[in-house]
């Protein structure tokens, strides 16, 4: 039987100065319902109906941006009206597009929705591998049954994890850029059913969308994902060359028909990440096109002089063309939530 690994150094400044923030993680977690869940998502799928597709529709493409905090939502779901100002001007770039959004307003719309029900988690510094890992770690129990429960999202737990990972040297302040070694950290603490999955990242069309499909399979039979990508704007997938790289945990799906003729208009997934208490909705193909890109070190992370665990700073192997599958819990109503709408309901 091996040694067991050293025992790792002290948490660097960075880390420590930030657990207190995850103190308040139970009390987000008790408070965040499956019901929230609903109202954030029904809320998103009506911003991409009423503003996204009509461009699309216009420009022939979808924006690179989805100007998500630009636009003025009404929803009869939440039962009030919000207004919130983007920022940069992404939605005025897209006024020119608008001349044709009319022709969507009389169609008739479906959405297939999927979701498990999770908690969010803020990271710590660059931790946002493990703000995903506990996104999904919330729906297993833990490995050591002397632990706290998984269900908790205590900041204890948090560090537990984090400092596992920095014993093995898999990160240094947070950071992972190995989606094995991000596996490993998963199943080595909650009881779980998880894989690496490896896609052929060379660009290929036929191969971003084989990626594309075994990703809606997986969420649509109830799994869930845990995938690198670059953040961009309003945390966004975006092509940065791998120097804005994230993580995100994919935990449902939505799928946006046109009732006549019935035929799919866009596969969305619903993720959470570490630097939002909020859903996200993306198109998918963004998504896998976005980690397809992932190819360097961003040089302005060089140049903070931290010491990052990454085996190659000049390609990113390790996480590009990757995923991690986690199969399903159950199909408790509790924490799945499986829908078919019509969109002029919203």
């Amino acid at each position: 039987m091996p040694p067991p690994p050293p025992r790792a150094p002290s948490l660097p400044p960075i880390i420590r100065r930030s657990l207190a923030s995850l103190s308040s993680l139970g009390v987000v977690a008790a408070r965040w319902s499956p019901e929230d869940d609903r109202r954030d998502i029904l809320e998103k799928i009506h911003r991409i109906v009423k503003y996204v597709l009509p461009r699309e529709q216009a420009c022939g493409r979808l924006p690179e941006y989805i100007p998500a905090d630009s636009v003025e939502l009404e929803s009869r779901e939440i039962g009030r009206s919000t207004t919130a100002t983007g920022e940069g001007g992404e939605l005025a770039a897209l006024e020119g597009c608008g001349a044709e959004q009319d022709d969507l307003k009389d169609r008739k719309w479906h959405a297939q929705i999927f979701m498990v029900h999770t908690a969010p988690c803020q990271q710590v510094g660059p931790s946002c591998g493990f703000a995903a890992l506990t996104v999904v770690g919330q729906l297993f129990p833990p490995r050591n049954p002397t632990e706290a429960s998984a269900h908790a999202l205590t900041a204890s737990s948090f560090e537990s994890m984090l400092q596992w990972a920095r014993m093995r040297n898999y990160t240094s302040v947070g950071e992972m850029f190995s989606t094995a070694d991000l596996l490993a950290t998963l199943v080595g603490h909650f009881d779980c059913t998880a894989r690496l999955q490896l896609f052929t990242a060379d660009g290929d069309a036929e191969e971003e969308s084989a990626a594309v499909e075994a990703i809606r399979e997986h969420v649509e039979n109830g799994g869930l994902v845990v995938m690198p990508y670059d953040m961009g704007k309003n945390h966004e997938p975006a092509l940065e060359n791998g120097h804005s790289a994230h993580w995100c945990a994919i935990v449902g799906s939505v799928q946006l028909e046109r009732q006549s003729p019935l035929d799919e208009v866009g596969m969305y997934v619903i993720c959470r990440h570490g630097q939002s208490a909020r859903h996200a909705v993306w198109n998918l193909r963004h998504l896998v096109r976005s980690n397809f890109g992932l190819r360097e070190f961003g040089p302005k992370r060089l140049s903070t002089g931290i010491s990052y665990v990454v085996k190659d700073h000049t390609d990113l192997k390790e996480i590009r063309g990757t995923a991690v599958f986690v199969d399903g819990t159950s199909n408790d109503t509790s924490v799945i939530w499986r829908r078919r709408c019509d969109l002029d309901q919203l």
